[in-house]
């Protein structure tokens, strides 16, 4: 039985939280906030901590999921793999390159697991598309458009999303997610552009639109951040082969043949009251389990890589610098 502690318990570590607890094979014995009221309220029979290092002090275990908001992640999962602890981490694990380069190494030097949790790339739909495009089942893939957009976030701890230098903005918090699954299927592309639609500082919406250019396909993805409280979450694809058009939205997973069929794939979990802007949470459960189990089986999570992850943050990092002066990179 893998012992797992939970750091961070605002909207994506509430999530976490109810999957450690219906996952078999682990034992959730701490969660840690610096809200210690909301730890309490949250924590039924777990150890409550405000403070990780009293928890790492106080604890044995083998697993720490770090959920806290994306500028600490670093800095709490060294803190855990320095004391030999597997480590999952949301994403984005940093907000530079090197910054994640160095996590790496110290996992490698403390011989524990680092994964950080892409979890669209454990979503059932996407991992359909990425089987339609590795089985060549419809031809080639000639062009995609994959879209994640939301209401601006005001609701985070001390305002902390809305800090560029803290979240990363659009670019790192939901267009991370998309480019994400595009480098995992297809890898560098040849030739990005961006464009960002953005009022002055601290303003909204915060639109961010790239083009990706590879051999044989344009790929465009698209997030944005409105300033409308009301807006509905939304996320998709559409993504065109040689002889059909695949397509994720609110009428769920469809593909349009070219011989005029019309195919259903009902990938859609059951909805869920999940507390954040997602119907299901069946994808941070896959990739929770994932890494539970390369933990257990003693191997490397490499349906992440180091080199991804890297790579990714990268190609958002050369983005927004080209977006700021309107160059294709």
């Amino acid at each position: 039985m893998l012992k797992v502690a939970l750091i961070g318990l605002g909207g994506m570590g509430s999530v976490h939280l109810a999957n450690w607890r219906k996952m078999e094979g682990v034992e959730l014995v701490a969660v840690c906030d610096i809200r210690s009221d909301l730890a309490v309220e949250k924590a039924v029979n777990e150890k409550v901590y405000a403070d990780i290092d009293e928890l790492l002090e106080h604890e044995t275990l083998d697993i720490v999921d770090v959920c806290t908001p994306s500028y600490l992640h670093k800095e709490h999962s060294i803190k855990a793999m320095k004391k030999g602890i597997h480590v999952l981490t949301e994403k984005p694990a940093a907000l530079n390159s090197e910054d994640v380069a160095e996590m790496y190494r110290i996992a490698k030097d403390n011989h524990v697991k680092l994964m950080v949790a892409h979890v669209i790339r454990f979503m059932k739909d996407y991992m359909v598309l990425k089987e339609i495009y590795k089985s060549k089942k419809y031809g080639e893939l000639l062009q995609g458009h994959f879209w994640r957009l939301s209401a601006t976030p005001k609701w985070s701890w001390n305002n902390w999303m809305l800090d560029e230098s803290k979240s990363g903005l659009v670019p790192y918090d939901l267009h991370i997610h998309d480019c994400d699954f595009i480098y995992s299927l297809l890898g560098k592309p040849n030739e990005c552009h961006v464009t960002r639609s953005k009022v002055k500082e601290n303003t909204y919406p915060d639109h961010y639109i790239a083009q990706y250019e590879y051999n044989n396909a344009t790929i465009f993805a698209e997030a944005a951040w409105f300033d409308c409280d009301n807006f509905p979450f939304q996320a998709g694809f559409r993504v065109c082969f040689e002889h059909a058009i695949i397509c994720l939205d609110g009428n769920g997973m469809k593909g349009y043949l070219s011989d005029g069929t019309v195919v259903d794939y009902a990938t859609a979990a059951a909805a869920e009251d999940t507390g954040i802007n997602l119907v299901s949470t069946d994808g941070y459960y896959e990739e929770m389990r994932y890494f539970k189990n390369c933990v257990e089986d003693d191997c490397q999570p490499e349906a992440v890589s180091c080199e991804e992850v890297i790579g990714v943050l990268t190609l958002i990092k050369e983005g927004v610098s080209a977006a700021k002066m309107n160059q294709t990179i």
